[in-house]
């Protein structure tokens, strides 16, 4: 397969960000998550969350050289830019202990780049607390992550000479791709998070016109006729 042609396989496997990002900016729990105020629970969940988006990424790959194309990494650094280190960490253990047990020359390297990347993406969202990161930074931090799993798999997967032609394939399509789905993931969560205003504005205006058209009924007098409309 050419590198034009894994590309393009690669952004048709990214298309999943968009819907995820939308059901997750839809949480209620996401809210909590934003102002840090997470329960153990809620901590439980997102874990839950986004190592499933990152274990979906890597049942998604391509097979290339005994190894797979994949957007595992896409789970992973949105754990970590939108919940830290913590959030990252957790995902990238939990991720790549999964893709460790598939096995593989690179399952080991790909196990520490993920948890690295959970580690070191997450401490960017320090700088925003309480703010979701601008597409246009997860862009670069995508680009920087994949940059760091393409130099692990160099120095830690055996032999040299294989891993060096397996990131010859996979390094330029693998980093745009998936730099793209995580810019795209966190633009479609902030998407939805502006959108919640409105949606509670909208709520509370539904709820104060029942309220008003209840209270003119009472008025009236509670009548079987008036509870009928009123339902």
């Amino acid at each position: 397969m050419t590198i034009d042609m894994l590309l393009l396989e690669m952004i048709k496997r990214i298309s999943y960000a968009v819907i995820l990002g939308l059901v997750i900016s839809r949480l209620k729990l996401f809210d909590r998550l934003m102002i840090n105020k997470l329960s153990r629970f809620d901590r439980i969940i997102f874990t839950v969350i986004f190592s499933s988006i990152a274990i979906l990424g890597t049942y998604g790959g391509i097979p290339i050289q005994d190894a797979l194309a994949n957007s595992r990494m896409i789970g992973i650094m949105a754990a970590g830019l939108i919940g830290g280190p913590y959030l990252g960490t957790s995902v990238g253990i939990v991720s790549g202990l999964h893709r460790y047990s598939l096995g593989g020359f690179t399952a080991l390297a790909c196990a520490i780049s993920s948890i690295t990347e959970g580690i070191v993406v997450g401490l960017f969202q320090k700088y925003y607390k309480g703010k979701l990161i601008p597409w246009p930074i997860a862009l670069g931090i995508g680009f920087f992550g994949e940059i760091l799993q393409m130099l692990i798999i160099l120095l830690v997967a055996e032999p040299y000479e294989h891993a060096y032609a397996l990131v010859s394939s996979i390094a330029v399509p693998m980093t745009i791709a998936n730099s793209l789905g995580l810019a795209l993931f966190m633009y479609i969560i902030k998407a939805g998070l502006h959108q919640r205003p409105q949606q509670r504005a909208n709520q509370s205006q539904n709820i104060l016109a029942i309220a008003l058209e209840t209270v003119r009924y009472f008025r009236k007098g509670l009548t079987p006729e008036s509870a009928n409309a009123v339902v």
